[in-house]
């Protein structure tokens, strides 16, 4: 997690075209000759996630809140879903929370902060309400399973999806990075 995602990657021999994309791992696998294999499976966790939500990317406006390591793996996302922008908003960058509310034409958010996680329950990143093209919030936070975001969401009608789904999906394809077998189909959402 939160910084070593990318701390680690010249510690590794190898990397997944993924993890090269995006600039970030999540699981390292020892090589049966002893080199250290990096990957980021939390793509495809993410991807689960949206997937499960029924929410699609392509040719939608996305904002990526925050600026970490999964927000990279958001942003490689937007591409390979063929967002029309996917624009990070930090609490420094030129997109900041003092002028995001210019992005009227936001349809997506990405909450990819840590805004809201136990305890700081009730906490939000952003009012939704001043973006009136929004029709889905995805926050990667699962502690709690509906954050403050997502309950806002919920309550103006939008397409939700919560974290937990990401956790485990990106889990059981570390699993079968570790012990080399494919997940039965169901499984993310049998543990879910």
């Amino acid at each position: 997690t939160i910084p070593y995602k990318q701390a680690v990657i010249p510690y590794l021999d190898e990397l997944s075209d993924e993890a090269r994309e995006i600039g970030a791992v999540n699981t390292i696998v020892r090589l049966q000759d002893g080199r250290l294999f990096g990957d980021n499976t939390d793509i495809f966790g993410m991807e689960y996630l949206l997937g499960s939500a029924d929410i699609d990317l392509r040719g939608k406006h996305v904002l990526i809140l925050g600026s970490g390591g999964t927000s990279l793996t958001a942003r490689a996302l937007c591409r390979k879903a063929g967002a029309a922008s996917a624009e990070v908003v930090s609490r420094k960058g030129s997109l900041n929370y003092d002028n995001v509310s210019e992005r009227k034409g936001t349809e997506v958010i990405i909450n990819t902060t840590p805004v809201g996680t136990f305890p700081g329950n009730g906490e939000s990143p952003i009012d939704i309400s001043i973006f009136p093209e929004l029709y889905a919030v995805v926050d990667v936070i699962y502690n709690p399973r509906r954050t403050e975001l997502i309950m806002d969401a919920e309550k103006a009608g939008l397409r939700t999806a919560s974290g937990l789904r990401m956790l485990i999906a990106q889990a059981v394809r570390a699993h079968e990075l570790f012990f080399g077998e494919q997940a039965e189909a169901s499984v993310v959402e049998d543990i879910y």
